[in-house]
């Protein structure tokens, strides 16, 4: 369940990338407004979310993240 606002809030943020040239996918746009609301680090491997302004992205190693087969 996404919390009151953020789907508003989401749409905002939207909008203003897109007058910036800047298109990300929806539900991606969701998670970084989400994030932005919660004030933590999203861990992404997706360049685009480095466009999204406010929005902290996980900046340690990914090898330490992800457990070796």
């Amino acid at each position: 369940m996404v919390e009151e606002g953020v789907w508003e809030q989401a749409g905002d943020l939207d909008a203003s990338l897109r007058r910036k040239g800047i298109t990300i996918p929806p539900m991606d746009i969701l998670i970084a407004q989400t994030c932005r609301r919660h004030d933590v680090s999203l861990f992404a491997l997706d360049e685009h979310f480095s466009s999204v302004p406010g929005l902290r992205l996980f900046q340690g190693e990914y090898s330490k993240l992800v457990p070796k087969l």
